[in-house]
């Protein structure tokens, strides 16, 4: 989670700010001498006005399409259709039906929220209207999640309920 974190501040808050496309521009720029001389560094985007309004624009894109996504689930339908069209027997389309949830990726989501909320820390000051959109940024799968588990757990209740009733 840390390394993830780190890599998408990385490269969402300080690489456009600076105004640098990759890593590799950004190590030329670090680390060679010549680099600043030869190349043509763009630096109009770095000043506040034009910075701030990507960053605003980044927070309402993930905002309202990654939740979105998130919500939908298509990877996970996906692999679900594949899986059940490759189940040769209704024993095999049972068990794909039975295992169809995947396993949610806690680090990265927490990652990525806390990339997004350091991102509307950042440039809450300067730029006040981002602040509204970053407060519904965080993904909404922990709820998805918590409530895959509260069924799950019902789930077991009712079983050891059942198998203690049969004794």
């Amino acid at each position: 989670m840390h390394k993830c974190y780190t890599f998408l501040i990385f490269m969402v808050l300080l690489l456009p700010s600076l105004g640098l496309s990759s890593l590799d521009v950004f190590f030329r720029w670090l680390f060679d001498t010549q680099f600043l001389a030869v190349a043509a560094v763009r630096f109009e985007c770095v000043f506040l006005p034009d910075n701030g309004a990507f960053f605003v624009n980044y927070v309402i894109a993930s905002a309202f399409i990654g939740n979105a996504m998130d919500l939908l689930r298509i990877p996970g339908l996906l692999m679900y259709m594949i899986r059940l069209c490759l189940a040769r027997s209704a024993a095999e389309r049972r068990n794909v039906k039975r295992h169809q949830a995947y396993e949610f990726q806690f680090g990265a989501a927490y990652a990525w929220m806390m990339c997004v909320f350091t991102v509307v820390m950042t440039y809450s000051i300067t730029c006040p209207i981002i602040v509204p959109f970053g407060e519904s940024a965080p993904p909404p799968n922990t709820a998805v999640h918590s409530q895959k588990e509260r069924v799950n757990e019902r789930r077991k209740i009712k079983q050891s309920m059942e198998k203690m009733g049969a004794r």
